[in-house]
């Protein structure tokens, strides 16, 4: 018995990476059965293979980018679906979703807790600058394919405008890597760092 629980513990990063792994299939199946390819351009839609690759080679920081750049947004979508189901007030359009199965709104709902569950799961790791460099990388990397390969009709991942707020303009897209960085990334950096400072104070 004790030299399973040793064996668990020892491949607990194994595990873990294969559960996102069965998020990004799952992810994979909803988007071809939708049929909206265009999907998984999302930072949602391919965050869980991120992570997964993260615990897989135990790159922590890695994971730590990931979560910078995107749990604000999938936070925000997921209270806005809690909204929309509980009291009908919504701030993003998701009527959409309800055109589809049960099966694609429960995918849609697991796959904006991915980040969230990551953060539970990585809280007790230290953020260090470095994952600033990889949340920078993904941004970069999230920015060229969304201008390149999605319509803008499409705004994924908001970089022609943002809801109401900001209508489509160059300046607004020119600008998006920084504002994502300065309004996403650097908030959730040091949410990660306080939740750390928290736990490593409550440990000693």
């Amino acid at each position: 018995m004790f030299r399973i629980r040793r064996r668990l513990k020892e491949n607990k990063a194994l595990f873990i990476a294969g559960y996102f792994l069965i998020i990004q299939i799952l992810i994979i199946f909803r988007n071809v059965y939708a049929s909206d390819y265009f999907a998984f351009f999302y930072i949602c839609d391919f965050a869980p293979m991120l992570i997964a690759y993260g615990f897989w080679r135990k790159n922590y920081q890695l994971i730590k980018g990931a979560i910078s750049l995107g749990l604000l947004g999938q936070m925000m979508f997921f209270v806005n679906l809690i909204l929309a189901q509980t009291t009908g007030i919504t701030f993003l359009d998701i009527s959409y979703l309800f055109n589809y199965s049960l099966f694609f709104r429960f995918a849609t709902l697991l796959v904006h807790l991915t980040l969230l569950i990551a953060l539970i799961l990585n809280y007790e790791v230290k953020p260090e600058r470095k994952s600033l460099w990889y949340s920078m990388g993904f941004i970069v990397a999230v920015y060229i394919l969304s201008l390149l390969f999605t319509p803008q009709s499409s705004n994924i991942n908001f970089v022609h405008s943002f809801l109401m707020i900001v209508g489509p303009s160059v300046y607004y897209t020119a600008a998006w890597p920084f504002v994502t960085f300065l309004a996403l990334v650097l908030p959730t950096y040091y949410l990660q760092l306080k939740l750390y400072e928290l736990h490593d104070r409550k440990r000693s």
